[in-house]
Formats: C-alpha cells, structure tokens, sequence
C-alpha cells in the first residue's frame, strides 16, 4: 500500500496534542531555534496562517512535525465554513512537506474517509481524528450486523 506509513492517531482532547503556537508565535526570527538535539520530535500546532507564516516557521531549526489543525485555523479565519477551512489546508499541507517538515491534519470526522484520504494524499504523514467517532461508526456497525443476524 502506498500510504502504508501513515499513521492516524485517536485524539480525545486535541488541544493537548502539541506545543501550540499562537498567531504572534508562527512568526519567528531568524536564528530561533526549537531544541535541534532532542531526541524527541519537536511538534507545532499551525492554528492561524497568513502571509509567509507557514513558510517562516518551516526555517526554525529544530521544528520537526506541523500539525494543521482544522478547528484552530477555522477560529482564526472567522468560522468560514468547513469548505474554506479544507481549501486552506489542501494549500498549507503540501507547502510543508516541501519544506521538509512531516506534516499531520486534525480535526476529521472519521465517517470522511474520502477527505482524509484526500489530505494523504497531498502528504499528510498522520492525521488525528475523534477516537469517539470511531467508537460510534464501530458500535452502529456492529448493531446493523446484530440487527441482520436476528
């Protein structure tokens, strides 16, 4: 399978995912520097991108993992719609594996399985999605087969 490595990873609470950063933080100096020499992935929530944000914050030495994380950057847009948010990542998440970076994608419904495909495809390296939604879609399947049997 060609995407066999990627990973989708159970979130119940997402904003304990990462060292989020703020607006004000996306943007950094030069020279800024995120513990190059740990020996752990050094991950930043993109929760808000205009400009070159993304593009800055991709020159950090030591950033490893950018986790796009839908519900933030809908907030920081101001609640455009599901639509405008996943145009705004279908741009951002190629950006970052150009730049070198793994890059994840919150925020899905696991019932889009053609949208997380969709975001695999432009090179999302793992994507986080509700662990309760998945116990949902698996406790109705699992009911429709009982439901059949009887």
């Amino acid at each position: 399978m060609k995407f066999g490595k990627v990973v989708l990873v159970l979130v119940f609470i997402a904003p304990g995912l990462a060292a989020c950063a703020t607006q004000q933080a996306m943007t950094v100096s030069s020279g800024a520097m995120a513990n190059p020499g740990s020996k752990y992935r050094n991950a930043i929530a993109v929760r808000s991108v205009s400009g070159g944000q993304v593009m800055n914050i991709l020159t950090v030495p030591g950033v490893d993992v950018l986790h796009v994380a839908s519900g933030d950057l809908g907030q920081s847009m101001g609640n455009p719609g599901a639509a405008a948010v996943r145009q705004l990542m279908r741009q951002v998440i190629p950006k970052i594996r150009a730049g070198g970076k793994l890059v994840g994608a919150g925020g899905n419904s696991p019932a889009d399985a053609a949208g997380i495909a969709e975001f695999i495809k432009l090179g999302a390296n793992f994507i986080t999605i509700s662990a309760l939604g998945l116990f949902r879609i698996g406790a109705e399947d699992f009911r429709q087969r009982v439901q059949t049997a009887l």
